[in-house]
């Protein structure tokens, strides 16, 4: 190695001037079929509030994806609620209003463990554009196998959580050489992947790019599709703060009521009535008025009908991602930073071999 870095000094010193500090460079011709990374940040910073409105009448972000994520029914299901889910995809003042107050919330908490965890969802969702936009450049020729989904989630450890210098001021992306993955460094996060609760982010981190890519020639539906699931989900809001029976204190109590019972019956149900009927018949002895589970089952399918994007999307959204984050192992990532000076070498080999 030390011969070939010797002899090839010049070449060297030319390649360093070019990366060092520089923008990444493209190795494929772009394709108006690959996904808009732009897009994508749209997608997400509407699914955060939608979930967010969720969050603020006491549902759990990991139900609410999950729910998200089950099988879409025929559209002879959703019958007889195409008038109140038309209803609900409305954007009025109140709505607009809502979704101002959701999207200046605060949701980030203070972590026993380092990971650099962002401060904003907005934050979050404009890492995961960065890192697909450093995915399509740097390894854009494997974009149509599944190693692609892979690599954006590689890159998003390799930039922000194997990063322990990180501040959104100095990333220090450039002296860790944060764009290249080696094999050493899939080695280092499948093992802390495997070992941590964030195996919960990353399978749905790849899956969801995974819906985004099979989306992409349809991205203007999908577009669309999330931004009135995001009405959806905001109106849901509004019509549970407007009801006689709206408590505060109960929502989360209610709230997991209406999904445990939801998903024991969703999956057998032959329509919205049945599953309506069966769920009155659980929660009637419940303090949960039929009003009250109209309301949430509506916002459920109003969405669910709509894209599988929202579950996958809710998934790696901040407001979801802080739960994964705070339960990061210390021993583990300490583990994790300490390789890091070694691979960060072997990355820069890989870098002067080409």
């Amino acid at each position: 190695m030390i011969k070939k870095v010797i002899s090839v000094v010049i070449a060297i010193c030319l390649m360093f001037i070019s990366t060092i500090g520089s923008s990444i460079q493209p190795i494929y011709a772009a394709s108006s079929a690959r996904i808009n990374p732009d897009d994508m940040l749209t997608v997400l910073n509407d699914i955060t509030v939608a979930g967010q409105s969720w969050e603020n009448i006491g549902f759990d972000s990991e139900d609410i994806a999950n729910i998200m994520q089950m099988q879409r029914k025929d559209d002879s299901y959703y019958a007889s609620l195409n008038t109140d889910i038309a209803r609900l995809s409305v954007e009025t003042v109140e709505t607009k209003a809502l979704e101002n107050a959701i999207a200046g919330q605060g949701y980030i908490q203070s972590y026993a463990q380092n990971g650099n965890p962002s401060a904003t969802t907005q934050e979050q969702n404009e890492r995961m554009q960065y890192v697909t936009q450093v995915a399509l450049e740097r390894y854009g020729n494997t974009y149509n196998t599944a190693d692609f989904n892979k690599y954006v989630l590689y890159l998003y450890m390799s930039h922000y959580i194997d990063n322990p210098n990180y501040t959104k001021e100095s990333p220090e992306f450039d002296n860790i050489y944060a764009y290249v993955i080696t094999s050493d460094d899939i080695t280092a996060y499948e093992n802390f992947i495997a070992q941590s609760k964030f195996s919960m982010f990353s399978t749905n981190l790849v899956n969801f790019m995974d819906e985004f890519k099979s989306a992409v020639n349809n991205s203007s539906d999908i577009l669309t599709a999330v931004d009135e699931g995001k009405v959806i989900s905001i109106n849901t809001a509004n019509a549970i703060y407007g009801l006689s029976t709206f408590d505060p204190e109960k929502t989360a109590s209610r709230a997991k009521l209406i999904v445990t019972s939801f998903k024991d019956h969703y999956e057998s149900t032959a329509s919205v009535n049945e599953l309506l009927n069966a769920m009155y018949v659980d929660l009637e002895p419940e303090d949960v008025s039929q009003q009250y589970i109209d309301a949430c089952v509506t916002g459920f399918l109003g969405v669910l009908a709509g894209t599988t994007l929202f579950g996958f999307g809710m998934s790696i959204s901040l407001c979801y991602y802080n739960v994964y984050a705070n339960l990061y192992d210390k021993a583990k990532l300490t583990a994790l930073h300490y390789s890091l000076s070694g691979r960060v070498a072997i990355r820069l080999d890989e870098l002067i071999g080409g």
